[in-house]
């Protein structure tokens, strides 16, 4: 299948994924989650790839949601805001179990900005490495929301309760540093070794049996993923909620007025 955000490149039993939208600082838009869950189903059944990369085009890994992209709807024409919400949700959610769930083993590899739904895309991978010029945020309650696609939760077992509330709600921008002092990252690396280290790890577990390494992904994630299920059924009902409150179209407006004034 041909992609037009994502760039892949094979080497050995490795898949290196790049977010390809660089001109929007590889930017979530309907299409690049869209496609994202189609190569998930894909690797589903390919036996030859062990390990699958994720990392950003250019500059960036991610500069989270495409403001003017997620029209949720999917180009299906007209749907109400509360309606977009809800099923934007959907979407998000079952990428984020899509790359949790994959037999393969899963890295991401954090060049640059990540923010929101980069942050989200992380948490949901098995290893996590960033370089020594990454930084993270969650702007998502500065344009009225919360951290959505079940990675309030995520971030939460990684980080911790107040952690995870104080970062949510301030928005602060950490480095990644700071990021591994959380566990939000495991491995700070120079910006020339990213992908290095990452196959150094990767050349570690592949000299192992790979049916012992893919069991042992799953018995780990089944204990740590224990809880987040009726979540799951209750969060598009709060992004509808919190729509329909007139919060978040205020304040992405108010966002959008700042950016622009800004450039």
């Amino acid at each position: 299948m041909r992609y037009e955000t994502l760039k892949l490149e094979e080497r050995g039993e490795t898949l290196i994924v790049r977010l390809n939208r660089p001109e929007k600082l590889n930017a979530f838009d309907t299409n690049l989650i869209g496609e994202l869950i189609s190569l998930c189903r894909e690797l589903k059944t390919d036996l030859s790839t062990r390990f699958v990369v994720f990392t950003g085009e250019g500059r960036a890994f991610s500069s989270g949601a495409d403001l003017g992209g997620m029209q949720s709807g999917g180009g299906s024409g007209r749907i109400a805001p509360e309606d977009a919400a809800r099923l934007g949700q959907f979407s998000g959610q079952e990428l984020m179990r899509s790359v949790e769930q994959l037999e393969q083993v899963t890295l991401a590899a954090v060049n640059g900005v990540c923010l929101g739904a980069g942050v989200a895309l992380i948490l949901a991978c098995d290893f996590r490495f960033a370089t020594e010029s990454a930084d993270f945020g969650l702007p998502e309650t500065n344009i009225g929301y919360f951290f959505t696609w079940g990675s309030s939760p995520r971030l939460t077992r990684i980080v911790g309760p107040s952690r995870a509330k104080e970062w949510i709600m301030t928005c602060d921008r950490i480095d990644a540093e700071r990021a591994r002092e959380w566990g939000l990252v495991d491995h700070v690396v120079p910006d020339d070794q990213l992908l290095k280290q990452c196959e150094a790890l990767i050349a570690r577990i592949a000299a192992n049996g790979p049916v012992s390494v893919r069991l042992t992904k799953k018995l780990v994630n089944a204990y740590a993923l224990q809880g987040m299920a009726d979540l799951f059924v209750c969060e598009p009902e709060l992004a509808t909620q919190i729509t329909l409150t007139g919060e978040p179209e205020q304040m992405v407006r108010a966002y959008l007025e700042r950016r622009g004034k800004a450039r």
